[in-house]
């Protein structure tokens, strides 16, 4: 009978080498100078494809609800989002490397949380743009067509108005302060079937089923205003279907060729020149 060929224990020849190997589980690659150099591109494109520019600045940035607006504007505008320093240097910083006169200006104001629209829409449009949208929100404001210079400024105001009339309400995330204190009393919580009552204990609520009814055994605070939302108070609120967080548009500035404008109060020439 012919030997086996079995590695036996103790044999040497029985040693497992182990290679380590490196696997790749996302082929994503970083945003490096490439990418930059093509949102620098676009941007750079867009001054030259529309007639006017705006720095805008957000709250409470909700991606999805940001997305329906700007596709209600998508014939006319174009907006950017991303690192302020990259649009910054898309435009130009200073004077001496500004892509056009007086854009240095509207690269200034872009801070915090903002981002750029560029739009062609003209006046009659933006009106009737406005009007509709308002009052699909169920809003009314009175558009106001002059200014004490007496100059038409309709553009302005219904353009403007869109973005500052624009918000939408969503459950405030983990780390946002609280807009309201939320308390709930003694006493039985009718909104909660009893399946949710363990789920309840869990987020610190003193809670127990009576006669099948979630109850609860004494006042409970669910967040303070001004405060931070716990993730525990979030998931609570969010139950509650208390709504903190108001995604909102501002608009900062206007640039155009023949001019540019400041619409937010406290920012003068000097404070952008100097900035």
């Amino acid at each position: 009978m012919p030997k086996s060929k079995r590695n036996k224990t103790g044999n040497p020849s029985s040693l497992l080498y182990v290679w380590s190997i490196k696997v790749t589980l996302s082929k994503t690659k970083k945003k490096g100078r490439e990418q930059k150099e093509n949102i620098v591109n676009s941007i750079r494109n867009a001054v030259e494809s529309y007639n006017s520019v705006y720095v805008f600045n957000f709250e409470n940035m909700r991606n999805l609800k940001f997305k329906e607006f700007r596709d209600q504007l998508r014939s006319t505008s174009r907006f950017f989002l991303g690192s302020n320093k990259v649009m910054q240097v898309s435009l130009g910083r200073s004077v001496s490397d500004e892509i056009r006169p007086g854009l240095h200006k509207l690269s200034k104001l872009l801070r915090g949380n903002s981002g750029l629209c560029f739009t062609n829409m003209p006046k009659d449009e933006a009106q009737r743009f406005l009007s509709g949208l308002l009052e699909i929100k169920g809003y009314h404001c009175p558009v106001m067509t002059t200014l004490e210079s007496g100059l038409i400024k309709l553009y302005f105001h219904s353009f403007g108005r869109i973005f500052n009339e624009y918000e939408e309400y969503d459950f405030a995330r983990t780390g946002s302060s609280a807009t309201e204190t939320v308390e709930l009393k003694e006493g039985p919580l009718e909104q909660f079937t009893h399946e949710m009552e363990p789920f309840l204990r869990k987020q610190g609520m003193p809670v127990r089923l009576n006669k099948g009814v979630v109850e609860l055994v004494s006042d409970f605070v669910v967040c303070e205003v001004g405060k931070p939302i716990s993730p525990e108070s979030s998931r609570i609120l969010r139950l509650l279907g208390n709504k903190m967080a108001t995604f909102r548009l501002h608009l900062i500035s206007r640039w155009s060729p023949e001019e540019f404008e400041v619409y937010q109060e406290g920012l003068e020439d000097s404070d952008i020149e100097s900035s």
